[in-house]
């Protein structure tokens, strides 16, 4: 969506094909706009989680939801959800914003992408730290991995999306060095590396982190969040791979034969690179097997929980 029909230009911008606006419009949208965001960042903040939320998360992680272990199991749920609304309001915000301050009003989903994935990355961190019981927590003599908590289609499927990635790098190099945008390489190669040492640690901090007492449904409980939350970031990597997997790939063209790569076809290859490894992503973390799956419970007969705080 677009102000520029409500712009008016003067002679000299005319001239030169660009669009000046009139401030009191701008000023106008950029108020409204910065309401709506407000009462958005609110509502994702202070917005109640569903009773659905926690069925959904009890049926796919095998888990039986009971009083022992329900007000836990809520508090990570309703944290991690709200990490993610805020994220995902914070993108659109800064998106749109930035565009009113250009003269134009744009949705930019990425940004909002961009803003749900960081949101889910800090969710997961701080839920690892959440307290489990009134007990001492204890440390395991079995070893966890992300194997412990990850199916191994899951684990296939962001292997192979690493590997692709650090593939199409390896040759974006070349053609980026070729076209003399070893500049633009580079920035997206280290902002890459960034967002994997920060999945990479978050992930080691929830494998990692003490189980709680040998309270049994405590436990299960316990390894339900962690799979949960491993599968998730599994998600967010694979998901995340298509934006720099679309401009490396951009930059991998360099090697072609001049007139062979045209801006259309840039364009399309970065948007299908893009909705493939999201929707990649979304089924791994929303919709693939659990690792539990066949384990401690039987789905059908999962229980809701009995009355805990915060569920609506």
């Amino acid at each position: 969506m677009s102000l520029c029909r409500y712009i008016d230009t003067d002679a000299d911008a005319r001239h030169a094909g660009r669009m000046t606006a009139d401030p009191t419009l701008l000023l106008g949208v950029f108020a409204v706009l910065a309401l709506a965001v407000v009462v958005l960042l609110v509502h994702a903040v202070r917005a109640p989680m569903g009773r659905r939320t926690v069925d959904r998360f009890a049926r796919r992680q095998h888990l039986v939801v009971d009083t022992a272990n329900g007000g836990h199991v809520v508090r990570a749920l309703a944290l991690v959800l709200r990490w993610r609304r805020l994220g995902l309001v914070t993108g659109f915000a800064v998106a749109a914003l930035v565009s009113v301050t250009r003269g134009e009003l744009t949705v930019d989903f990425v940004a909002m992408f961009l803003g749900w994935f960081a949101g889910a990355v800090v969710a997961e961190w701080l839920a690892a730290g959440l307290p489990v019981g009134t007990g001492p927590r204890r440390a395991t003599l079995r070893a966890r991995s992300l194997g412990t908590y990850v199916t191994t289609l899951d684990r296939v499927l962001l292997s192979a999306v690493l590997g692709l990635t650090a593939a199409v790098a390896a040759v974006a190099f070349v053609g980026a060095v070729a076209t003399g945008r070893a500049g633009t390489w580079a920035v997206w190669v280290v902002g890459t590396l960034v967002a994997a040492a920060a999945l990479a640690v978050t992930a080691r901090r929830v494998v990692r982190r003490p189980q709680p007492t040998d309270d049994a449904s405590l436990l299960a409980a316990d390894d339900a969040l962690r799979a949960h939350s491993l599968t998730v970031l599994c998600g967010c990597a694979i998901a995340a791979s298509g934006v720099p997997l679309g401009r490396l790939t951009d930059l991998a063209a360099g090697v072609l034969p001049e007139g062979a790569w045209s801006g259309g076809v840039s364009d399309g290859v970065g948007a299908l690179t893009l909705v493939v490894c999201v929707a990649l992503g979304w089924f791994v973390a929303d919709r693939s097997a659990s690792v539990r799956a066949g384990g401690a419970a039987d789905p059908a007969a999962v229980p809701a929980p009995a009355t805990p705080r915060g569920l609506a």
